[in-house]
């Protein structure tokens, strides 16, 4: 039999005495006094089979000379116990507390210096293992305020409160490192920054750059003569992030403009159009203009001057725009209307060129 102390393991080698065994019997294994802590066999065959429950087996045959049995030392189970439970949890995620669960890994996120204790159990031995917390403060990261920019601008971004930063993401930035960097996003973005302090800590912070599109005016009603007694109506549209709308009057020839306010003659004046109800010929002349209202930083932008007519001919029913294929014909009807029947109406088509117009 051999013993080797440093894994507990027991080795037998079966050696045959000269004369035949009467009515053999013989159990070879681990012996104890409590079921579960040993190990015997049942045959002495070249695979027995094993048994922590009989100490004692019936052995019929001798085994072969030489036989080697070995038999590792019974192992129980070995529990631990961590405590102070105080900020222990069972996942990375420090979600799950920790309230007694025999695990070997645990989780802290101690707010104070703690030291943690941790019982292993086997059986009647126990040992105890211990360390120490000590939580190191987060940097204050501090970034900048958010900000606005007109679309093509720049800005700059800064921060305080640890040692070195990061940036993120790194779109339309001077630099992805340093307390200072430039921005010049295309369309608005939130930041990241984080910031490592002296003792390898992290924190973070945000701020967002929001991004303005300058106001461009790409329409204004072309100039049309109106009848007295009905509204005219004058439509402007822009691109760009506007902000609203004001209609303004000049009665001096476009000299100065003075902002309207919404009655029953002036409808919409901050609206996209305006509408001009009742028209008599005291209002033949008047010159109108629409300020687009951008959204800061990015600055207005207001229409060419509108012209109102008045004439004692109006146009009653515009012609509908239509879309043709190449070398197709189409044609266009116009109803001209005036309160004086006396008046003879003639009609003269125009074409707009893109630069100017031309009879037709």
């Amino acid at each position: 039999m051999k013993l080797y102390e440093a894994d507990g393991k027991i080795e037998f080698i079966y050696s045959p005495i000269a004369s035949p065994l009467n009515s053999p019997s013989a159990s070879v294994g681990l012996v104890g006094t409590t079921v579960g802590n040993f190990l015997s066999l049942n045959s002495l065959g070249t695979n027995p089979t094993t048994s922590s429950t009989t100490e004692t087996a019936t052995i019929a045959a001798n085994p072969v000379n030489g036989q080697m049995y070995s038999f590792a030392r019974p192992m129980q189970a070995t529990t631990m116990a961590w405590e102070p439970v105080t900020d222990l949890y069972t996942d990375a995620a420090a979600t799950i507390p920790y309230s007694g669960q025999n695990v070997n890994v645990v989780y802290v996120k101690p707010t104070v210096e703690t030291e943690y204790f941790v019982t292993a159990s086997n059986g009647e031995c126990t040992n105890v293992g211990s360390t120490i917390v000590t939580p190191l403060p987060l940097p204050e990261v501090v970034a900048s305020e958010s900000v606005s920019i007109c679309n093509g601008n720049a800005t700059e971004l800064s921060v305080s409160g640890a040692n070195t930063y990061v940036w993120s993401p790194a779109t339309g930035l001077s630099a992805s490192t340093g307390n200072t960097v430039t921005a010049n996003p295309t369309v608005t973005t939130t930041y990241t920054v984080t910031g490592t302090g002296a003792n390898g800590c992290q924190s973070s912070d945000t701020v967002t750059v929001t991004v303005n599109n300058p106001v461009v005016i790409t329409y204004l009603s072309p100039e049309q003569g109106v009848l007295p007694g009905q509204t005219a109506t004058i439509s402007v549209t822009a691109t760009g992030t506007v902000s609203g709308y004001q209609w303004m009057m000049s009665d001096d020839e476009g000299a100065t403009f003075v902002a309207l306010e919404a009655d029953e003659i002036f409808e919409g004046v901050t609206s996209n159009t305006l509408s001009i109800n009742n028209v008599d010929f005291d209002f033949a002349g008047l010159q109108f203009q629409c300020k687009v209202l951008g959204t800061t930083p990015c600055g207005d932008a207001t229409s060419a001057p509108y012209i109102l007519k008045v004439n004692n001919v109006g146009i009653q029913t515009n012609p509908s725009s239509v879309s043709i294929c190449e070398a197709g014909s189409t044609s266009f009807t116009t109803i001209a209307t005036s309160p004086d029947e006396t008046v003879e109406i003639t009609y003269q088509w125009e074409m707009n060129t893109g630069c100017f117009r031309i009879n037709i």
